[in-house]
């Protein structure tokens, strides 16, 4: 059980010292990139063998279930999202995700529509003159 406390130790700090020199507003695209990179088979999900593999191809090399023991530290299944890894990325270096760029609609009433003008403050309609006869010819 020590060694697995080591483990997760150490793995919290080397993902920490991985990104901890990134500027926040590039913080989840790094994030990202990293994902897509550790997510060989491009299913959306980091598995064990891909954060292992991952982690090796950084320098750090762990066993199956030294990775699977930090994955539930931060996670109950043994997998991550992107927003999962994100969020655990996050944790580790203590820095809150960004507002969304795009944040969902408020559900309210809708905006007041500006009141066509009262017929009094109106401009008045132009009225054209009658089609005028020609003279009649001499």
């Amino acid at each position: 059980m020590e060694k697995i406390n080591t483990v997760q130790k150490q793995t919290s700090q080397y993902i920490k010292k991985h990104f901890e020199n990134i500027h926040p507003e590039k913080l989840s695209e790094n994030i990202r990139t990293i994902f897509n990179i550790f997510d060989v088979n491009g299913d959306g999900m980091l598995q064990v063998k891909e954060l292992r593999l991952g982690f090796a191809s950084m320098g750090k090399f762990l066993a199956d279930d030294e990775v699977e023991s930090f994955v539930k530290t931060y996670n109950d299944r043994d997998e991550y999202t992107l927003d999962e890894f994100e969020e655990m990325v996050r944790q580790l270096l203590n820095i809150p995700k960004p507002p969304s760029a795009d944040p969902e609609p408020e559900i309210g009433p809708e905006p007041a529509q500006a009141s066509p003008e009262p017929e009094a403050l109106r401009e008045p309609t132009p009225v054209l003159p009658a089609a005028v006869p020609p003279p009649p010819a001499p």
